[in-house]
């Protein structure tokens, strides 16, 4: 499996957590019913999983390997998706502070928290578009095969190592649980 593929994998578990997030926000707009609970592990998973393991994986790792190879930092597409792991970041911190108000009996920040998690679900679809249908398809085409094996090595050594297997696994369960 390429690098890229392991990418868009994940991207999958992305998405099941947008998708149940999603189904979240009509219903705390009608009833003002907050389920705190899942929507801690939901934030916990974007903050977690999608910008430290994913995007941590894409930074480190996979943009470097594109720059190396020519593309450029500062410079369609890498620019772009640098700017939008920083915006996801910070809408990530917007719904922490929103659902720790509420917690703390806040109420009145239930529309933020839900209009926080209506960018974040968009910023992160269309995020994912590009990368899967644009950004990925670059680097399979300027990636030498020694650097796509040495991704894909880095990559399953992350997600199988002991801390990296069972911090995987607990996300990729957790992505699992929260879309029923």
């Amino acid at each position: 499996m390429r690098a890229t593929e392991i990418l868009k994998y994940e991207h999958d578990d992305i998405l099941l957590v947008l998708n149940r997030m999603e189904k979240e926000i009509a219903p705390m707009a009608e009833t003002g019913n907050i389920p705190v609970e899942r929507l801690c592990k939901m934030i916990d998973f974007c903050q977690n999983f999608a910008d430290k393991f994913h995007h941590g994986k894409e930074e480190n790792h996979l943009f470097l390997k594109l720059i190396e190879n020519g593309m450029e930092r500062e410079s369609c597409p890498l620019a772009v998706m640098y700017e939008e792991h920083d915006m996801g970041r910070k809408n990530i911190q917007k719904m922490k502070k929103a659902i720790e108000s509420i917690k703390e009996g806040n109420l009145q920040f239930a529309e933020l928290l839900c209009s926080n998690m209506q960018e974040y679900i968009e910023l992160l679809r269309d995020h994912i578009d590009k990368e899967n249908y644009i950004l990925f398809q670059m680097a399979d085409q300027i990636l030498k095969p020694e650097d796509q094996e040495y991704l894909t090595q880095v990559f399953e050594e992350i997600q199988t190592q002991d801390e990296g297997k069972a911090f995987y696994q607990k996300y990729h369960t957790m992505a699992q649980e929260l879309a029923l």
